[in-house]
């Protein structure tokens, strides 16, 4: 059976790109258009991995909601390895996202064939 991967990302575009290239190196793939639509598919399914937008909408309004389903993912001690994706990185950003247990974190734009990499490295 398929690994199963979650995709979260505001952008549109991004989002059906990630879904194509997954699907087509042979994943199943669910993708959430933002925080609250991630949660519902985190309470329901597990996920052998998740790839996180950082700069979302959260649902206190912030701008990172990546963070927040970081964190959400860290408070409950989730098994799911989760790279965090970014278009606007900063050394701050990049530290809290390790401190709660991102395995990765990714600079937008980048390689889908790195991304791939990067996807079979940590689910080996």
């Amino acid at each position: 059976m398929a690994e199963r991967i979650l995709i979260v990302d505001d952008d549109k575009g991004m989002l059906k790109m990630l879904e194509l290239f997954l699907t087509n190196e042979g994943y199943r793939v669910d993708t959430a258009r933002g925080v609250d639509e991630a949660l519902e598919s985190i309470a329901f399914n597990q996920y052998r991995m998740m790839l996180f937008d950082k700069n979302m909408p959260g649902t206190d309004g912030n701008r990172e909601g990546g963070i927040e389903l970081l964190r959400y993912v860290h408070s409950r001690s989730l098994p799911s390895p989760v790279i965090m994706m970014t278009g606007n990185p900063t050394v701050a950003s990049s530290f809290e996202a390790m401190k709660l247990g991102a395995v990765d974190l990714v600079c937008k734009p980048f390689s889908l064939q790195d991304l791939r990499r990067m996807i079979e490295k940590i689910i080996q």
